[in-house]
């Protein structure tokens, strides 16, 4: 529970820290740890240096894991785009119609540098979709408008999960083609989807079978 707690409070600061500071508070947290099992401090005193620890080491978690899944976000409000990127997976059909976890490969109007590593992309209803490890082109409006903030003060903050998700674009497609191709020297991304996919498959073709299997072998006993 301190870790958690030590997370909350990571994540309710006004501010982000600087890197620095997760580090100090990671190497303070180390600091009591050793200074509980090094003196004999009573065990009330032990108690509330180790949930500091566990605290402190909660905040820290929560700030070196942002900074590693620091990604470029597109610019707000950035217009018609198109995006050539793989298909990574198929995410579950939002009120719009269905959606595409894509990888970029390019943006039009947009740098390597500021490409994000992730965008996910809101297809036409009546727009197939393609397979994960599917080369697609598709052009619409990138982060126009933005993701919403919360609702509410802590309900669900999709702009968040997306930042720790590596998703640094919302779009919604006008078009959409597809081709499937060679995956590039060295991108195994398109190759490792495409097997998951077939695996996922595969598991839900036979769980059928497999609980039919179970439940005969538990009403034989």
């Amino acid at each position: 529970m301190a870790f958690g707690i030590g997370a909350a409070i990571y994540l309710a600061l006004p501010a982000e820290p600087p890197a620095a500071v997760g580090f100090a508070v990671l190497a303070l947290a180390g600091a009591l740890v050793a200074a509980c099992a090094r003196w004999s401090l009573g065990r009330p005193l032990t108690i509330a240096l180790s949930l500091t620890a566990f605290a402190l080491a909660g905040f820290a978690a929560g700030k070196l894991r942002t900074d590693s899944v620091r990604a470029p976000i597109a610019p707000a409000g950035g217009g018609v785009r198109t995006i050539e990127g793989f298909v990574v997976d198929v995410a579950s059909p939002g009120q719009g119609g269905p959606r595409l976890l894509l990888a970029p490969i390019q943006i039009s109007g947009l740098s390597p540098a500021e490409t994000p590593i992730r965008v996910r992309v809101t297809l036409q209803d009546d727009d197939t979709l393609p397979a994960p490890g599917t080369v697609v082109s598709v052009r619409g409006m990138l982060n126009a408008p933005p993701p919403p903030p919360p609702a509410s003060p802590g309900s669900y903050d999709f702009a968040r999960d997306a930042f720790f998700d590596g998703i640094g674009g919302v779009e919604t497609s006008h078009d959409c083609d597809r081709w499937s191709c060679a995956p590039r020297a060295g991108v195994a991304t398109p190759r490792v989807a495409a097997i998951m996919t077939r695996r996922a498959s595969t598991i839900v073709r036979k769980l059928p079978l497999f609980c039919d299997w179970a439940e005969v072998v538990i009403v034989r006993g």
